[in-house]
């Protein structure tokens, strides 16, 4: 071992300088740190099902509105709040429309891009 401790260190002149002390992490105020909000009691769900598609991977479709994430799985049953419901009916493309006697494209309309259903909620039924 060295004369020095090891607080000191040597540089090239042969002269003895203290190492810079390490300052710890100054801890977060948990009162400070943002946190996601809970969904709010009040919204209004729909429970829905996407029809199958070939443009949705096997682990389902991931819609995401205001930083919240749902996971559609087609034909799943899955509540979700009236915004998810929009987003689903502006997702649309172009589908071509072809003339039966000449096989040419004549127009194009539009189409919901994930189709589904409104399922009716029978927890509310009155016994």
């Amino acid at each position: 071992m060295s004369e020095h401790d090891e607080d000191t260190f040597l540089v090239e002149d042969d002269s003895v300088v203290a190492k810079p002390k390490r300052r710890a992490a100054p801890k977060a105020d948990p009162k400070a740190v943002p946190k996601l909000a809970p969904a709010a009691s009040t919204e209004q769900m729909t429970r829905i099902t996407i029809e199958k598609n070939d443009t949705i991977p096997p682990s389902g479709l991931s819609i995401g509105l205001n930083g919240r994430q749902w996971l559609v799985k087609p034909g799943k049953p899955v509540d979700v709040p009236p915004g998810i419901l929009e987003v689903l009916d502006n997702a649309i493309y172009s589908a071509p429309v072809v003339d039966p006697d000449t096989l040419k494209v004549i127009d194009y309309e539009d189409r919901l891009r994930y189709p589904y259903r409104i399922l009716k909620d029978t927890s509310k039924q009155a016994a």
